[in-house]
Order: C-alpha cells, then structure tokens, then sequence
C-alpha cells in the first residue's frame, strides 16, 4: 500500500495496548491512526515492557529502535559518554527527588531524568535516518521529550516537526506546587519555573502541536505566542465499543467506591490518599460496609498506609480496568492538582457510572456538572454526593444515560482523529518554522 507520507516517530516507550498511562493510551491510538496515511519508523527511549499485553504495532512499524535493539544489532549508534552520568547530576537530582530547593540550573527535574537517555539511545540512530532520510514528519512524544532541543535542526529542510503533548508542564508544576506546603512548596514553585523555561525553548523549534483540548490550545497560544493554526486539538477519547456501557445494580450493604489512575502520577497519589484517608470515613459513617479501590500502576508503600483493613483494596497493575469500572457503585476522582484531560473520567463515563469529581479532573472535557456528573471539591462535599448516590441511586440513571451518550457522540478515537489528516497536509504545505 502506498503511504501518503513518511514519518519518524520518537517516544519514551514503545505504547503497547491496554495502556498503562494515559500518555501511553494517547500515543498508541494517535500512531495506529499515523499508520494508515504514513509510514513510520519508531525510537524508544526505553526498552519495551509488553508484560503480556497486545502488541498491535509489530506489524505496521517500518523500523523499531530501541536500547536493548541498538545493544545486540546497532552498538555503533550508542553515546556510551551520556550514560556515564556524573555525581554532581546524581546529587542535585537527589535534593530535587526530595523537595530541597536547588538554584542554579537551567531545566526542571524531569529534563535531566530523561535527557542522557536521550542523548544515548535517541540521537545517534536519529541523525543517521536523518542524514539518509529527509521523511515528511518527526513527531516527538511527550511535551517533556527534550529531543527536538537536543538536535541540530537546521538541515530540517523539507521535514515538519510535530510535538504529541498531553499536558502543559509549566501549568502542571505550578499546580503540583500550590498542592504542597513548606519547603516542597517552594521547591515545585522553582520547578514549574523552569520547567517554563523550557517550554518556550523547546516550542520555538516545532512546526506543530497536538493537544489534548481546546483549553489547552488556548493556554498555549497565549502563553507561547503561537499561531492558532499550528495547534491542532485532539480530544483525548475512548473506544468507545471497548467501554460499552453495562447496567449496575448498586448493594447497599456492600457499595464499591472505585479510582483509577497510574498512582506513580503525584496529583494521582495524592488522590487515592485523600479518597482514603479523608473521604472513605464520611461514606462509611452512613455506610460501613463501603470499600474503596485503588486501582493503578506502581502504588506507593505510604498509600497502603491508609488502608482501612480489608475494605480498601489497593490492586497494583491490572490488565483490563473495566471490571472494576462495572462493580463501581461510583467513580470517585477527587483531584487536587494535575492538567490536561483525564482518561478515568471519560472511561467511567462510557461504561455508565455515576461520577464524582473535582473541577480540576473535569477541566478540559465538554462535560456539564449536573447533566453529566456530580461536581464536588471539598471532603465533605465529595463524601456527601457518593452518599446521596448511593442512598438513590434511581434518581442519577438519566444523569449516567445522558453521559453516555455524550462520551459515544463527542469522545470517540474514531471520530476525533480523523482531523488528524487534513492538519497535518496544512502543515506539510506551511512554511518551515525558522528557530
């Protein structure tokens, strides 16, 4: 079959379905669709961690490249150098990893997490396509991918540069930072600085941007000063046949208050310990047989310090979180900090499930509080609306079927990547951004 274009894909993981985080989600369906108009040779930053789940892309990918690849096949496209990490590196990485204010450097921490990775596994293999290659696209994943600012793009002639983004870090860090307290206040308040700083370097040298909603493409607009055609919003959306909707029975003996989210995410386990420690009590003054699941990636040893016994259950990894969205009596997802739109939201959703949230994980998302979910921000707010769901359940059904619906009509993968193809001959036929 004959592709429309060329593409070099560059990410830190290679995405692998079901999706372990929502950038691994985003990714994996913004590629499969790349893949129908486009030929696409993919770089990982990072070995890949299938961990038995489906690999849908060994079959459309031209050329995969990743650590452990270049190791056995390709050790000449290895920067041994960046992997010898210096103890000055280490040092401020530490006193950063622990909230200890640090002046003095350039970029947020994680920059300097990912960058000698980059400079290792990435560049060498990049600059060589690059060299024999002039493909029509690269796209860099995610906003915190330092790639494009680590190369020398200025015999890019003929290739657009695209950034796959899913949050605007400046925003996320400054959030995280009024989260906190004290010290780490003033250590995150320092970070989203930087990470500020980066933002602006690393955005002059693309010539377009995904972004996951319309807020998003605003606040970058205005705080970047870009033009709006280069901004390109694509939801993030759901299958929505894979997240069918399912009638639930609520027991009111044994109600189950579910969230779901990658707890190595801080806004994420701050969440799951404020549901647990704060929230769970109130619901269980009404309903003492109320449990809570934890249901996520690589949960901290300090939420399962909020455990109440057997009640709550903190699952780890699972395979397919929508047996867990379908024993939900509600989604809980009390949110305190974080940016961008939210998976978890839109999932329980689609699989018709009473929702309570927070304004900051609804933001981004063309929901109505009181058509489509029950908005709530305070403890006793959020405890007080899972309770009144619980004791009448009846009365939120038209509220779950108008949701529904909504989700089916306005977030689906199928319908809102198709916008993808028309932008994208835009940018092809704009002129190159000069950085």
């Amino acid at each position: 079959m004959t592709m429309q274009y060329s593409s070099i894909v560059c990410s830190f993981i290679r995405p692998f379905s079901p999706g372990y985080s929502g950038g691994e989600i985003r990714d994996y369906h913004i590629i499969q669709h790349l893949s129908s108009i486009s030929s696409i040779k993919f770089i990982s930053m990072t070995d890949s961690q299938p961990n038995g789940r489906q690999d849908d892309f060994a079959s459309i990918l031209d050329e995969y490249y990743e650590p452990a690849i270049l190791r056995s096949h390709y050790p000449q496209f290895i920067n041994r150098l960046s992997l010898r990490r210096s103890w000055f590196t280490r040092f401020f990485g530490l006193l950063r990893m622990f909230n200890v204010p640090v002046w003095g450097l350039k970029y947020h921490r994680d920059i300097s997490l990912v960058s000698w990775q980059i400079d290792a596994y990435v560049l060498p293999i990049l600059k060589f396509k690059l060299m024999r290659e002039s493909p029509d696209f690269i796209f860099i994943s995610p906003q915190l991918n330092p790639t494009l600012l680590r190369l020398d793009t200025t015999n890019l002639l003929q290739t657009r540069t695209i950034l796959l983004t899913y949050d605007i870090e400046a925003v996320r860090l400054a959030r995280i930072a009024e989260a906190e307290t004290g010290l780490a206040r003033v250590a995150k308040r320092i970070e989203s600085h930087r990470a500020e700083r980066f933002e602006r370097e690393n955005i002059n040298r693309y010539d377009g941007f995904v972004v996951v909603s319309d807020l998003d493409k605003k606040s970058m607009v205005e705080r970047y000063g870009l033009e709006s055609e280069r901004v390109l919003t694509v939801e993030n959306s759901i299958d929505v046949n894979y997240f069918s909707y399912s009638p639930n029975i609520i027991d009111t003996d044994k109600p189950n208050i579910v969230f779901i989210g990658n707890l190595a995410y801080w806004p994420n386990h701050d969440a799951a310990i404020r549901l647990l420690r704060d929230i769970m009590p109130r619901i269980r003054y009404h309903f003492p047989g109320a449990r809570a699941w934890i249901v996520g990636d690589r949960p901290k040893s300090e939420l399962e310090a909020f455990a109440y016994f057997d009640l709550d259950i903190i699952t780890g990894p699972v395979d397919d979180v929508r047996p867990y969205l379908q024993k939900a009596s509600v989604v809980c997802v009390p949110l305190r900090a974080g940016s961008g739109t939210k998976y978890k939201i839109l999932e329980a959703l689609g699989v018709g499930r009473p929702l309570v949230c927070t304004t900051i994980a609804a933001e981004g998302l063309d929901l109505h509080a009181g058509t489509h979910f029950v908005l709530a921000n305070s403890d006793d707010e959020i405890a007080d609306a899972c309770i009144q769901i619980l004791k009448r359940p009846a009365s939120f059904q038209e509220m779950v079927s108008e949701a529904r619906t909504h989700v089916e009509r306005f977030y689906s993968w199928e319908s809102n990547l198709k916008k993808l193809d028309v932008w994208l001959s835009m940018i092809r036929e704009r002129p190159k951004v000069r950085s």
